[in-house]
């Protein structure tokens, strides 16, 4: 359990730290809706798939016959990913109160763009906003975050344990 808690809080400090670098870079405040801000958030899944390719394959050497079961290893993706998902909502809920209050400003700006483009009305533009803007609150993001990672995680985990299972040693003769 020791290998899927230390994995976790270490996917769970990666997605911190690359959620903070795409604020402090703009693509959470003036440069959302950019090229950039749609492609690098695709980073977290791909670190996210890494640490857990690494994480399975720790548990499976950690076996005494280095041998790993796809359920071994599909629960030991499971668990990393749900401390990490747990964590990193927590800290998104700190984000998103604390660091970056107005995210629910920069992001209704993008989608009023969106809409006028589309041929929206400013009275069903009025109407949408405010059940659009429900999303973008931290206890909501704090959810979405969570269900997120880990279903994310999960399907991540469903390929990485039929990969890396392996069968125990056949004893010797």
């Amino acid at each position: 359990m020791a290998n899927k808690t230390r994995y976790g809080l270490g996917l769970a400090l990666a997605l911190i730290v690359l959620q903070l670098l795409l604020f402090l870079l703009g693509y959470e405040t003036d440069k959302i809706g950019t090229l950039g801000a749609k492609i690098l958030p695709w980073l977290g899944f791909i670190v996210t798939a890494a640490v857990i390719w690494l994480g399975v394959r720790a548990v499976r050497e950690a076996s005494p016959d280095r041998s790993l079961t796809y359920g071994q290893g599909l629960l030991a993706g499971i668990v990393i990913v749900l401390v990490a998902g747990l964590a990193a909502a927590v800290y998104s809920f700190i984000h998103y109160t604390f660091i970056n209050p107005h995210f629910s400003d920069y992001m209704m700006v993008y989608v009023r763009q969106q809409w006028e483009a589309a041929g929206m009305t400013e009275t069903a533009m009025e109407k949408a906003e405010g059940v659009t803007r429900i999303f973008f609150r931290p206890p909501v993001i704090v959810v979405t975050t969570f269900i997120g990672r880990v279903f994310s995680g999960t399907i991540c985990s469903l390929i990485i344990a039929a990969i890396l299972k392996r069968k125990p040693a056949a004893p010797a003769a």
